[in-house]
């Protein structure tokens, strides 16, 4: 039995939890003291490091990292020595890959795993009653959350009814602050279109979020993502017409982009579900192994 040991953020949204769950619904057993693999799920978690050096046994280490994206220097410093240090390490998506290349100025091999932060479900409520939502940041410029409430006013859409989720106060509308999972996966299931404006995202889980809860994601088409998750369809110029326009075209032909949102749900629940992402870390544990014959396991 593969015995592993899991560090990460321990907050409201727990996947660090589910990850450990999933580690033991899949055989492993989760310990405190001289693991086989040491997982450090993105951070600056200097515990890992300590405890890396009460090791006896030397673990392999797995290093996740979510992007880097609008970081302080402390956080490129460790998270650089945290990647150069561990034996494997894996990424949310190719346009991550790319940044950390580009940022720690290495050819490193990175593997691409996905990573699902919240436990989002499809209920097929078939009620709508949201129509416009963002989830997310508000204060990162990256996000453009500036491009909504011109595209509402276009739309003949009053802006205080925009609802907005997450930490930080919107400017305007109904904020419904940070929710749970089951509370997020209702506003998903409830929502018809979920702004992601952003020009640039790591993984686009708001997206693929909004795509499983069965929602339009209303994104900008010079975003990376948006052909990396085969998202166009949804896509427009990052402007307030072309993205009213977006709307409209959605709104004319609502069935064609309910069969698009149908066919591509199942991909993206399948595709970043924890347990493919479970999965793969052990995969990528298990070759590591095997392709490094001179590895002396100490049990």
């Amino acid at each position: 039995m593969l015995k592993v040991k899991v560090f990460g953020y321990r907050g409201k949204f727990n996947s660090t939890v589910r990850v450990e769950q999933e580690l033991v619904r899949q055989g492993c057993e989760l310990v405190n003291e001289n693991p086989d693999l040491l997982i450090e799920l993105c951070g600056l978690f200097s515990d890992a490091q300590t405890f890396y050096k009460t090791c006896s046994n030397k673990p392999i280490r797995l290093y996740n990292l979510l992007d880097v994206m609008n970081r302080t220097p402390n956080f490129y410093d460790q998270a650089k020595l945290d990647y150069e240090e561990a034996e494997i390490t894996t990424t949310i998506s190719n346009v991550v890959k790319k940044d950390i290349q580009k940022k720690f100025q290495t050819n490193k091999d990175i593997h691409v795993i996905g990573f699902p932060i919240r436990d989002i479900q499809y209920s097929n409520y078939g009620c709508k009653g949201v129509p416009f939502c963002y989830v997310g940041r508000i204060s990162d410029p990256n996000k453009r959350v500036g491009l909504i409430k011109p595209t509402l006013e276009r739309l003949n859409f009053n802006h205080e009814m925009m609802v907005f989720v997450g930490s930080e106060k919107p400017p305007f509308g109904m904020w419904a602050e940070n929710l749970s999972d089951p509370e997020l996966s209702e506003m998903y299931n409830c929502a018809d279109f979920v702004f992601l404006p952003s020009q640039k995202e790591g993984l686009g889980l708001t997206a693929m979020e909004t795509i499983i809860g069965g929602g339009h994601p209303l994104l900008c088409d010079d975003n990376p993502l948006v052909k990396e998750l085969g998202l166009s369809a949804f896509s427009a110029a990052p402007h307030p017409v072309a993205l009213g326009m977006l709307v409209n075209k959605i709104q004319k032909d609502y069935p064609k982009y309910r069969k698009i949102i149908d066919e591509l749900r199942p991909k993206f629940q399948k595709q970043f579900s924890i347990e493919k992402v479970v999965k793969s870390m052990l995969e990528l544990y298990n070759n590591y192994i095997k392709e490094n014959l001179n590895y002396e396991k100490k049990n």
